[in-house]
């Protein structure tokens, strides 16, 4: 986890700050710093030049005494912390983020933006020769103790996702053993055989991939379903609308409470003509709310 790496850790495993928009801690080595601080109400800035150009880091300086008291000591030579070997694990924030709905949040307004260019144009680096880049839609911050809860939160919560996802996936591969299983068993003549059993289906639709045999109810869809329509006590046929389009869903409910649902995408007269049969021929009790 790159917050909780030492900041020289993070630059040699060349985890280092390009001056582009990154989520995660990464490093910077300081060449040099601008002792005087850029205030804007209560907040703190320093130019700090790295191996890529010259950012704005926000800071308290008490967090970075040790830095200004080199400079303070290696007086105006150019890159003066060059080898003082001084990293700092950095986190970025850009000019503007975007949140859910297109929302944005600007967090380097044109004003901020506009004294940072007046104070740069004095600064040492301005004077320098080349002059290094200056990267003026980010504001760099220390990793703190925050952002190192932030990272340990979202690693959690990317495991508990995972753990879910694996769960739901053990399930519904037991429910496809089981299906599979029991169809075996219902039909052992037609376990290796199934196209036989679509020929000699009571009734069969290939394009919702639902047939019946022996008033058996079988999908082969996406999902394999085996359902006993003797032991369904009523079921439910009804519509729903996902991003503008249509899905038929046929759900039965057994007598232990048990149900099955069974979608279809854009199939209302297929869906339509198996609950007619369901209910006609296999005296399934069922509500239509198409």
């Amino acid at each position: 986890m790159r917050s909780y790496q030492s900041a020289e850790t993070l630059y040699q495993s060349d985890a280092i700050y390009e001056m582009k928009d990154t989520s995660t801690s990464v490093a910077i080595k300081v060449l040099d710093i601008d002792p005087k601080p850029i205030t804007i109400g209560e907040r703190k800035f320093y130019f700090v030049k790295h191996d890529y150009g010259v950012s704005i880091l926000e800071v308290k300086s008490e967090e970075i005494q040790t830095i200004l008291d080199f400079k303070e000591s290696l007086a105006n030579q150019q890159n003066a912390l060059e080898q003082s070997n001084f990293y700092l694990s950095v986190r970025v924030t850009p000019e503007i983020t975007k949140g859910s709905k297109g929302k944005k949040t600007v967090h380097i307004t044109p004003e901020m933006k506009a004294k940072f260019y007046a104070n740069f144009f004095i600064s040492l680096f301005y004077k320098e020769a080349p002059r290094p880049v200056f990267d003026e839609v980010h504001i760099l911050s220390l990793t703190d103790n925050g952002a190192r809860i932030g990272d340990s939160f979202m690693i959690l919560l990317a495991v508990i996702i995972l753990l879910i996802c694996l769960f739901i996936q053990i399930l519904r591969i037991r429910k496809l053993k089981k299906n599979y299983r029991s169809f075996d068993e219902l039909f052992p003549e037609y376990a290796h055989e199934m196209k036989y059993l679509m020929e000699r289906a009571d009734y069969h639709d290939p394009s919702i991939k639902v047939l019946v045999k022996n008033n058996i109810l079988i999908h082969y869809g996406n999902n394999f379903v085996v359902i006993q329509l003797s032991k369904v006590k009523h079921a439910f046929i009804y519509k729903t609308v996902q991003k503008g389009v249509s899905y038929y869903s046929l759900e039965l409910f057994y007598k232990d409470k048990k149900q099955e649902k069974l979608s279809f995408k854009e199939k209302l007269s297929e869906v339509k003509a198996l609950g007619d049969y369901l209910k006609n021929e296999r005296h399934v009790k069922i509500s239509n709310q198409l």
